[in-house]
């Protein structure tokens, strides 16, 4: 029963740590998310503005139309950057997620086997026990 008991308590820690790290896996999933919904909509603004932007001479004339593809280009390219640290940051935290679901699964497994033996121990003392009181009659 103590060894039971232990390995219900790492199970226990085991969980805990499983949902945190899922939990910080999922926040990294919505960063993606929100970063590869604000690319989509800079690709849309893009389409919108050179449409505008083209049909009025005097946005070409003050040199508009060339600030905005620069800042375009900066915003875009900032976007992707950090996107790419957030990819980066993901795989590895999902390695980490994969591990602690590794580990839980591996100390339910335990818990449960443990338990199964308990009860078979002492189904056997209770069958040893009644054949003992009746071979005692």
């Amino acid at each position: 029963m103590k060894k039971l008991n232990q390995l219900l308590q790492v199970e226990s820690l085991l969980e805990v740590r499983y949902q945190k790290q899922q939990q910080s896996f999922q926040r990294l999933v919505a960063h993606e998310t929100r970063l590869r919904n604000d690319i989509m909509r800079l690709k849309e603004n893009a389409v919108e503005m050179r449409a505008s932007l083209s049909e009025d001479a005097k946005m070409r004339a003050v040199g508009a139309d060339i600030a905005w593809q620069a800042w375009l280009g900066r915003k875009k390219a900032a976007l992707n950057g950090e996107l790419v640290q957030v990819l980066a940051i993901k795989e590895h935290h999902l390695k980490q997620v994969r591990t602690a679901y590794g580990k839980l699964i591996v100390a339910r497994d335990l818990a449960e086997n443990l338990r199964g033996d308990i009860k078979t121990k002492k189904a056997r003392d209770e069958l040893a026990q009644a054949v003992n009181l009746f071979a005692s009659k």
